[in-house]
This record gives structure tokens, C-alpha cells and sequence, in this order.
């Protein structure tokens, strides 16, 4: 019988003269600078949610499920209601995102992962008509085949493996290594590709949780499928070759991993400065929500003063413009609010800032997002 594993899960010690020491050494750097910017945290948290919209469509799409960015958010915000597998399979990732996001404290172990199995094939149907799974949550107890891999056979091999790699994790190493063991540990998940169904995108979420972990998720947007999915041939090519257990590969499988990590935490890193935001995403959006007239004039006054400002008041919007009544200034509130372009911020009393993660803003939000290259054109379908 075939032994359960390749090889010992362990660190692998990169030469002095890789680009993989030079990679963590960069982001080594930018972890430490912590990026802080003068972005407002309810900003961020509309952003965050904009790049989950796309991370989900992303990792969905290296799966082959071609939903459009548009579909999506039109299913999300809650105007399309439409029961479509390949719309639910995105929203399933894009729940898990939250899941993950949700906790303060997280454990990877069996129990976790479990937990985003179920998250990632909930009300899909079985395979092989659709993206679901017949065990949701546990692992699977018959043979699979990746390409020209074959995982391990059993249960109890699928059971050792996983107590390795959560051993793996767990084991304290110096903080260099932490990136280096992220990436391996997400290789050997795909190796052992422990569940029936869903791999992958359970791979993906896995991902998320352990940057989060490390402090690599800035303020939740750092998410690699968004560079998994713009290089997808190479992301299967490297994770191939690394299936052969041979240092030098499974080497290149985490140069190219820490390389997408670096070139989604160098985009992110413009969003903590509150000026770029403004002048770069917000404005330019605004300004084609107005020429296609889904604001008036007036309208677009106070939600680019809300830009500029960031959290407003009625008093601010009078004291800029002084001919209008406190009457008229309540009801644009008023409407703003209800068409969920205004929010009220939590812990400034009746003070609020633009809102545009789930309204008709977001499209051209994500529209400028696209133009200055956060979005990869493998999701280009935004209009």
C-alpha cells in the first residue's frame, strides 16, 4: 500500500540568494509599517466589502463558475433573488470571508476547517452535477483524483496528514519562516485534498485565515486569488510540480505565492491614504453616478462633501451651503439614508459617511477600482 505521505511536512530553507528571501524581506517591511493612513475605519470597512465582492467572483472563476462581478452584486445586495447554483457558490465564498473575518481568535485545526467545508458547499447541489458535497464538513472516505495526483487513499491516511499540518502550524518558529509556512501549509491542504468537494475554494479561504492570523490581511483586504486567478495557469502549474515533494519545487510553488502576496499588499497599501481614496476612487465614481443621472445636483454636493470630510452632519452641509432650508437638508438626508448612500457612523451621534457597498454606487466604485488596476481583467464584466 502506498505510504500516507511524500515526506515529512517541514521548513524548507530558501538559498541565501532566492527571490523568496527577498520576498519576505519586503513584506516583512510593509507588515511592519503596519500601513496606517488617515482612511476612516467606515471606509474601510465599505472597501473591504467591495473587495470581497470581487475575491469571492475571483476564486469562484479559477474554478471555472464564469459569474460576472455585476451578477453577483445584484445577488448580494439583495435585488436579485434569482436561485442560481453558480450565483450561490460565490456567495457561499463571500460568507466565508466573513466567517473568518467575524472572529478574534482563531484555532486552525480539524474544527475550522470543517467549518469552512460546510460554509463553501452549503445548498449546492452533489457532485457531478454541481459544486456541493455528499459530507459536508467531513472528510471524504473515498479515492479522488487532481490532475495527474492522487491524494491520499484513506481515512486515516487524510486524518494523519491534516494532524501533521495542523502540528505543522502550531509549532513555533522564528517569525521569518511565518509566510514560508503559509505557503507550504497551503500547498500540502491541496496535496491531501481532504474533502470530497470544494477544495480549492476551502484552499482559498485557509489562505485568508492564516494572513489573517499573521497580521498580513491589512484591514481585511489582502486576499492572493485575486492574483491566483489573473495568473491561474501558473497557480496549477506551480502547485503540480510541487505535488513531486522535491525541495526545489515545492520552493517555486511559495516563490510564487509570496510573490502574489506582495503584489495584492502593495496595491492595498494606496487605500490607507485618505487622499488617493478621495481623489482616486471616490470622486471619479461619484461623478458617473451623477453624469448618468442617479443623483442630482444637489445630492452630489453632499455626498461629495461627505467624501471630503469623510463623516458629516446636517449642520456641515448648511454651513457649506447657507441658502438651503434645515428642512430641505433633513429630507436629502433623509433619502440619501434610505437609498443606503448615507450611513450613520456607530460611535459619532448623528454624524455619517458615504456608503457604497450595497447600493448602486458600488458598480462605479468598482468601475474606477478596475482603472486604476485593482481589478484583474479576468473580471472586467462590472457594467
Amino acid at each position: 500500500m502506498r505510504e500516507c505521505s511524500y515526506k515529512n511536512l517541514r521548513l524548507i530553507s530558501p538559498p541565501f540568494e532566492s527571490k523568496i528571501v527577498t520576498l519576505i524581506t519586503q513584506l516583512s517591511r510593509l507588515k511592519n509599517a503596519k500601513l496606517v493612513g488617515t482612511t476612516i475605519p467606515e471606509i474601510f470597512s465599505e472597501l473591504t466589502k467591495v473587495f470581497h465582492f470581487l475575491e469571492s467572483v475571483a476564486s469562484a472563476r479559477i474554478e471555472g463558475n464564469n459569474t460576472t462581478v455585476s451578477e453577483f452584486f445584484e445577488k448580494i445586495s439583495n435585488r436579485n433573488e434569482t436561485q442560481d447554483e453558480k450565483l450561490e457558490e460565490i456567495e457561499n465564498i463571500y460568507k466565508g470571508l466573513d466567517f473568518i473575518l467575524s472572529l478574534e481568535e482563531m484555532a486552525i485545526n480539524k474544527t475550522f476547517v470543517s467549518q469552512l467545508h460546510t460554509l463553501v458547499v452549503r445548498g449546492l447541489s452533489r457532485p457531478p452535477s454541481g459544486e456541493g458535497d455528499n459530507t459536508p464538513g467531513a472528510y471524504r472516505t473515498h479515492e479522488v483524483r487532481v490532475g495527474k495526483h492522487n491524494p491520499p487513499l484513506t481515512l486515516s491516511c487524510i486524518e494523519e496528514e491534516m494532524s501533521d499540518l495542523f502540528g505543522f502550524l502550531a509549532k513555533k518558529d522564528k517569525p521569518q519562516f511565518e509566510l514560508l509556512k503559509i505557503a507550504i501549509a497551503v500547498h500540502r491542504f491541496l496535496w491531501i485534498h481532504p474533502f470530497g468537494n470544494g477544495n480549492g475554494r476551502v484552499a482559498r479561504l485557509f489562505t485568508f485565515a492564516l494572513l489573517k492570523m499573521h497580521g498580513y490581511a491589512a484591514k481585511s483586504f489582502l486576499h492572493p486569488a485575486a492574483s491566483f486567478c489573473v495568473n491561474r495557469d501558473s497557480y496549477y502549474e506551480k502547485l503540480s510540480i510541487a505535488d513531486s515533494g522535491k525541495e526545489e519545487n515545492i520552493l517555486a510553488w511559495c516563490e510564487f505565492f509570496l510573490q502574489s502576496v506582495y503584489d495584492e499588499l502593495v496595491k492595498v497599501a494606496r487605500l490607507f491614504d485618505v487622499d488617493y481614496v478621495k481623489n482616486r476612487i471616490l470622486l471619479p465614481a461619484l461623478r458617473s453616478f451623477l453624469s448618468e443621472q442617479k443623483i442630482s445636483d444637489i445630492e452630489f454636493s453632499i455626498l461629495a462633501l461627505a467624501i471630503e470630510k469623510q463623516r458629516i452632519k446636517n449642520s456641515d452641509v448648511r454651513a457649506k451651503f447657507p441658502k438651503l432650508q434645515i428642512v430641505t437638508v433633513s429630507r436629502y438626508f433623509k433619502k440619501l439614508r434610505e437609498r443606503r448612500l448615507l450611513k450613520e457612523c456607530k460611535n459619532y451621534e448623528q454624524k455619517y459617511f458615504l456608503s457604497f457597498s450595497d447600493n448602486e454606487l458600488a458598480k462605479y466604485v468598482m468601475i474606477q477600482l478596475k482603472k486604476e488596476k485593482f481589478v484583474a481583467k479576468e473580471l472586467d464584466e462590472i457594467c
